[in-house]
């Protein structure tokens, strides 16, 4: 399961766009975009909007809001997310995947909402706060390492897409989710488990990829970075059947795992490898 070195798979994605309407759209879109200049655009709001428009939404959030927190640049990943999706068409307001991706962009937006004193609603979603205490961390230079830095990113991330799974997607989706919606879900559940154990990780992956184990982790890991959420989420998205393990077993590193971050690695070491 090779996606090529020279990030073939990977680089038509940053051109591609989609858009897409479901009834009652402008309804649900009431106040869309203009809310994004308060960072207060609700649920729905989001939710209703294409993966181009979101996007956008992010990079604007991270050019013209996220600077006096030392974070604009912090996003990169959820960028690179979103411009898989674009580039598989997948992402449809009301769909499985929006819905996730939503409660992401939403907590990312309200916990910086928070952070710079503009709002304190939390929209419901438990990693608003988490973000929040990241932007201020951020803010204030509270990250003395690399691991404190991307364990704080990766708890709030994880807390937020997990509420927006189980709260939203697989309640109100108009389709549950396909098998290969749930592989890449998996992805972002490791990619998510990677940046809170780097250590960890490195050690189990030397075996695999000797010297070049650290260099692979902290690139994956790099959230200033788009290509590495392309390339993981690609090489999910390709899997043949499903993708699964659980957290309780995966300092073994299962088979399936080692196989999906030797795609991974395999995309992305033009990038890891000469820089």
């Amino acid at each position: 399961m090779r996606l090529s070195k020279a990030f073939v798979a990977v680089t038509p994605l940053l051109a591609t766009a989609m858009g897409s309407a479901i009834p009652s759209l402008e309804t649900r879109q009431a106040g869309w975009p203009a809310c994004q200049q308060t960072l207060s655009c609700t649920f729905d709001q989001i939710q209703s909007s294409t993966m181009q428009e979101r996007l956008a939404f992010v990079q604007y959030m991270e050019s013209q809001w996220f600077g006096p927190l030392n974070s604009a640049n912090q996003f990169r990943a959820i960028e690179g997310v979103i411009t898989f999706f674009i580039g598989k068409n997948l992402g449809a307001p009301n769909s499985w995947i929006s819905y996730v991706d939503t409660g992401i962009v939403e907590a990312i937006q309200r916990g910086g909402a928070m952070a710079l004193g503009l709002s304190t609603d939390t929209g419901g979603n438990p990693g608003t706060t988490l973000w929040r205490d990241f932007f201020i961390g951020m803010r204030d230079g509270t990250y003395t390492t690399r691991q404190d830095h991307d364990y704080a990113w990766g708890l709030a991330e994880a807390t937020a897409t997990e509420w927006s799974k189980a709260q939203k997607a697989d309640v109100l989706a108009s389709a549950p989710a396909t098998q290969q919606e749930l592989n890449w879900y998996q992805f972002t559940v490791l990619f998510r488990w990677i940046l809170r154990h780097e250590p960890e990780t490195i050690l189990l992956l030397t075996p695999i990829f000797l010297f070049k184990a650290d260099d692979f982790v902290y690139w994956l890991t790099d959230v200033t970075r788009s290509e590495p959420t392309i390339c993981g989420s690609q090489a999910a998205w390709s899997i043949s059947g499903s993708f699964s393990f659980t957290l309780d077993s995966i300092l073994d590193f299962p088979e399936n795992v080692v196989d999906l971050l030797r795609a991974v690695y395999d995309c992305g070491s033009d990038f890891f490898e000469n820089s």
